[in-house]
């Protein structure tokens, strides 16, 4: 009996908790409140002379199928053009699309350039760095100008080397039996006027006046260590041990040294493409990947005294800058081609206003601005289950179908799009206040919600418990 005179409470409690739009498995799955995604781009031409006329764009944002990845949704947007050569000659167009992305999550693979139906080949180019880690809130400069500079081949011109100079790569090659830890550590000393150098495979470093040393734990059956030496050679001493302390050192069997010349330009080649495991290699245009490393090497020998190490060229992969992928069209005269361009795309995660996540796409489209002439602009959203409404957006969309919303605008906009998609058809009060909360408390809002409601429950159970004794008595 008691039980059931005790149901009301435990009913107002979930009442009460659902009516803050915060589902119970929060609880489990506590993660940040905001994740930014840059803009994506409409399509430059980059003769900003081009009589190429842009009869027609279908752009299409499909996040239907959305995998919820990195704390936000994703997608696929494919903007497709009609265009047409006015003229009695034909026209060789070169085309760039820009989008901020960074090394390590970039994979060729995701992108495809269409002409009439037939995919065709296109180069990468990356250009400058937009911030370092991604996950903040930093405006993209999507001007034509600006972009167009970053477009070249040409190498970087390092202060402290250049990409023909030999240098001297020492190679250690750790033996251990298997399951054994071996121990590394180097020592040596350079003077940074006569001597740089690179060291790949260590995880510690020291540095005093000039005196370097450098060491790892080699866990494997073998392991690789590399200083590269640019300059004089330098002289060094290897100790290596096994975990159980100095007094059982290897060093006379456990390791061994190889040397050989090896130019700087065509070490960097070996060092991205290990790295790079194959991703983007056969898309990359020249020289962009020597460029971001080769700068790294150059900024790192200034300010660590003469001394680099692989962390310093790796952590460039994770800076996010714009790309650009470049690619040609041939337009015969007076002909009508239909040039079509598919990536991948994601939408910030904003959780700081509204207690499920809102999820905001934006889109520049002030490119199409340098076409000669621009019409008929159609927007097609497709939305994802876990978002499946428009809340806001900058442009007149209708609801056509099931998460389904379009647009038509006979010429181009004055503004860039922008819209956000939401589990709910409209915020509502109480969503502004589960987002209140959110924005205040972030990580822990699961927990604080989860400690009240257990707090209540107990002190519920623990009043019925008292309110049946008094009863009895």
């Amino acid at each position: 009996m008691k039980i059931f005179k005790s149901m009301p409470l435990l009913l107002l409690i979930f009442i009460v908790f659902a009516s803050l739009n915060i589902p119970f498995t929060s609880l489990a799955n506590s993660g940040p409140t905001y994740w930014y995604h840059h803009p994506s781009s409409d399509v430059l031409v980059i003769d900003e002379n081009s009589p190429i006329e842009v009869h027609r764009e279908d752009l299409l944002f499909d996040f239907s199928n959305s995998e919820n990845f990195a704390h936000t949704i994703n997608g696929n947007i494919s903007a497709t053009y009609a265009m047409y050569n006015p003229t009695d000659t034909t026209q060789s167009v070169q085309m760039v699309f820009p989008f901020v992305s960074h090394l390590n999550a970039f994979s060729a693979d995701t992108i495809s350039i269409l002409v009439d139906g037939s995919e065709i080949d296109f180069e990468l180019f990356l250009g400058g760095v937009v911030n370092n880690y991604g996950g903040m809130d930093q405006e993209v400069n999507y001007d034509f100008a600006t972009i167009l500079s970053t477009i070249t081949t040409l190498p970087y011109e390092a202060k402290h080397f250049s990409p023909e100079e030999m240098g001297i790569l020492h190679e250690i090659q750790i033996e251990s039996k298997p399951g054994e830890q071996i121990k590394v550590a180097i020592d040596f000393a350079i003077d940074e006027e006569k001597t740089k150098v690179f060291s790949k495979g260590f995880n510690g470093y020291g540095y005093d006046n000039g005196k370097i040393d450098v060491s790892t734990w080699c866990f494997d059956d073998q392991c690789t260590l590399h200083l590269f030496a640019l300059g004089e050679d330098i002289d060094y001493t290897v100790l290596a041990f096994s975990e159980d302390g100095p007094d059982q050192q290897t060093e006379s069997d456990g390791y061994t040294i190889s040397k050989e010349e090896i130019m700087v330009k065509e070490y960097l080649q070996l060092f991205m493409e290990e790295n790079s495991e194959g991703r983007y290699s056969n898309v990359m245009a020249p020289n962009q990947l020597y460029n971001i490393f080769a700068r790294a090497l150059d900024e790192s020998f200034e300010y660590m005294g003469g001394f680099s190490s692989d962390f310093e060229l790796l952590e460039k992969q994770y800076y996010e800058r714009i790309f650009s992928v470049v690619y040609t069209v041939e337009f015969p005269p007076e002909t009508m081609q239909e040039v079509s361009v598919q990536y991948e795309a994601a939408g910030t995660m904003d959780q700081t206003q509204t207690a499920m996540p809102l999820y905001t796409i934006e889109y520049i489209l002030n490119p199409a601005n340098n076409w000669s002439s621009f019409e008929d602009l159609h927007i097609t959203i497709k939305t994802p289950d876990e978002a499946p409404f428009i809340v806001e957006s900058n442009f007149e969309l209708e609801e056509v179908g099931n998460q389904e919303y379009y647009g038509f605008f006979p010429k181009l906009p004055e503004k860039d799009l922008s819209f956000s998609l939401y589990g709910d058809r409209t915020v509502t009060v109480l969503d502004r206040f589960g987002g209140s909360l959110n924005n205040r408390y972030g990580y822990y809002v699961p927990y604080l919600v989860g400690a009240t409601l257990l707090f209540v429950t107990i002190g519920g159970i623990a009043g019925t418990v008292l309110w049946g004794k008094r009863r009895k008595s």
